[in-house]
């Protein structure tokens, strides 16, 4: 069963897969994921505890 998502985290996630693709991991910030997202660094911290 799965779980559904809300479309902020959806946006979130969307935007860290994008990042992580072109950038990987050690040049993916919490602040370009916010940007890319269109979301504040802290509904980021709200929704996931960490990258």
């Amino acid at each position: 069963m799965e779980v559904p998502i809300d479309k902020t985290s959806q946006k979130i996630m969307n935007a860290t897969i994008k990042l992580l693709e072109k950038h990987g991991i050690t040049e993916t910030t919490t602040a370009k994921i916010a940007k890319t997202a269109g979301v504040s660094e802290v509904t980021i911290f709200r929704k996931f505890k960490n990258k």
